[in-house]
């Protein structure tokens, strides 16, 4: 696997203003789609999970070495336009947001079954998971923490005690153990929650 520990050990400061006209871009693009797709989420709920998403989908572009944000026009037919977020290294990495006072990454069945079914079908080549950490009004902290084998992903997911939340997790130690998973800023992460 991909040893990305120079790239993304540490926290990424991210402007505001650089996340809000991509949050604004992919929040239209999915309430046009929510009746569609089903979406049970609020309209605020929606924006709030676009929103720390595309900040970290930026923070990692900016970490990773000649990183590109998948800027392509969204086509529902064809999964090259929207099955990864960031390109660099020769990888399509699909960027999911973890909150940062979660140690495990958790998630619904419908996020692990879309993860499951982008990656059969080629849409992407590794996952990372990253959180999102307010500084002040103009800028948030992006912490890289997870880089996932998604060939693992399946084997590696366990059932949590939260059926309400979210009644998934990923288990980044067994994982990792077997190589499919690296573990970043752990250490640091547990400290700012501490002074939180």
């Amino acid at each position: 696997m991909l040893n990305l520990k120079d790239f993304l050990t540490g926290g990424r400061l991210v402007k505001t203003e650089d996340i809000l006209p991509r949050a604004k871009w992919q929040y239209k693009g999915i309430q046009a789609r929510a009746e569609q797709i089903n979406d049970r989420r609020t309209p605020d709920q929606i924006w709030a999970n676009t929103f720390h998403s595309v900040a970290c989908e930026i923070g990692i572009a900016r970490s990773l070495p000649n990183g590109v944000l998948n800027e392509q026009v969204f086509d529902h037919t064809d999964i090259k336009t929207w099955g990864w977020d960031v390109n660099a290294l020769g990888q399509r990495f699909e960027i999911k947001y973890q909150k940062f006072t979660e140690d495990w990454y958790s998630m619904t069945k419908t996020i692990a079954n879309s993860i499951i079914d982008k990656f059969q079908r080629n849409g992407f080549d590794k996952i990372i998971t990253a959180s999102t950490r307010k500084v002040d009004d103009d800028h948030y902290e992006i912490w890289p923490r997870l880089l996932i084998n998604p060939d693992s992903f399946r084997r590696n997911l366990q059932k949590s005690n939260y059926d309400n939340y979210k009644p998934l997790y990923y288990n980044q130690y067994i994982a990792r153990t077997d190589g499919d998973c690296q573990i970043y800023n752990e250490g640091i992460i547990k400290e700012l929650k501490k002074s939180a």
